[in-house]
């Protein structure tokens, strides 16, 4: 009858206690199966040793086969582990830890994961969404990107959600029950200029992403219309007739949208002259005083927040 093989780490080897996150859980049971790894190849030196020299090459035969065993093992239990890459646990399973005090690390939320890529994509693009530089950047490991995603295709796939959420859903927001087509225009203005509601510089970052990348190009693409699609029903709403809804709406947002692209930056005393101009151009007529006097206090009040 065969002898069981050896288990590679044994109960009494792990003198742990519950704890409150996996990282920590990985880090002490690499730590663990080194410490026994070399053990064992202590124990298999000595032995070697111990034999006379005309059996070295026997001995040298079966160290190795012996190591190739307990590398088999061990993968065997990484994998079982970590399934591609991903943690098996979740937030409701236990996991163990070492007895010795050790400092605790302020883990990270998802929230900070995205928000970190959001700002490497505005400031240094796509290229720079990595997984190991947000990991530096959080000063967190690798490990823990896993438990809030599934790889990094996961991740950019939250950065495009949270666009279209930030930037189209705050746009719909504008529109929707507006009293008057002034009051629309105008808070869909409002929100142009407000950076905490409107993000530009994500919106050029995307924009910038999809012209290397035709699947984010189509994603683009197709948000741009949602937009435009948007701005033509609330025109029409408000009387104005196919085709002139659509063309109005593409002239609307195709103005803001150059703005951003090229960088242009109006005084402010500027660009509240060119409202009555610009209202000539969108709808025909001047805006309504009292809208405008409205959209204006709004405006001043968003520059005082962020000259803060």
């Amino acid at each position: 009858m065969p002898t069981p093989a050896r288990p590679l780490f044994r109960a009494e080897h792990l003198e742990w206690k519950i704890c409150s996150h996996p990282d920590h859980f990985l880090e002490i049971v690499s730590r663990k199966i080194l410490t026994l790894l070399l053990e064992m190849l202590k124990q298999d030196i000595c032995v070697a040793r111990e034999h006379e020299a005309s059996s070295v090459g026997e001995n040298c035969v079966r160290f190795l086969a012996r190591l190739l065993r307990r590398e088999a093992r061990l993968t065997e239990t990484i994998h079982i582990c970590m399934d591609q890459h991903t943690p098996v646990w979740n937030h409701q399973m236990t996991t163990l830890t070492h007895t010795r005090e050790t400092t605790t690390v302020p883990q990270k939320s998802r929230s900070d994961w995205l928000a970190s890529a959001i700002n490497a994509l505005k400031s240094g693009g796509i290229d720079t969404v990595q997984i190991t530089a947000l990991a530096r950047d959080l000063a967190m490991t690798r490990g823990s990107f896993y438990w809030h995603f599934k790889n990094r295709d996961d991740l950019l796939q939250a950065i495009i959600d949270e666009w279209r959420a930030r930037n189209t859903g705050v746009m719909l927001d504008a529109l929707k029950d507006a009293p008057s087509l002034d009051d629309g225009l105008l808070s869909l203005f409002a929100i142009w200029i407000d950076h905490t509601r409107f993000d530009a510089q994500l919106d050029q970052a995307v924009r910038d992403w999809s012209r290397h990348a035709p699947d984010i190009a189509e994603i683009v693409t197709a948000e741009d219309n949602n937009r435009i699609i948007a701005i033509a029903e609330f025109l029409f709403a408000f009387g104005f007739v196919y085709p002139e809804t659509f063309i109005r709406a593409r002239v609307i947002y195709l103005t803001q949208v150059s703005h951003y692209a090229l960088g242009i930056t109006d005084p402010v005393e500027a660009r509240i002259s060119y409202l009555n101009p610009y209202f000539m151009c969108f709808i025909g007529r001047p805006a309504d005083p009292a809208a405008a006097d409205r959209y204006f206090a709004k405006y001043y009040e968003i520059l005082d927040r962020e000259a803060q």
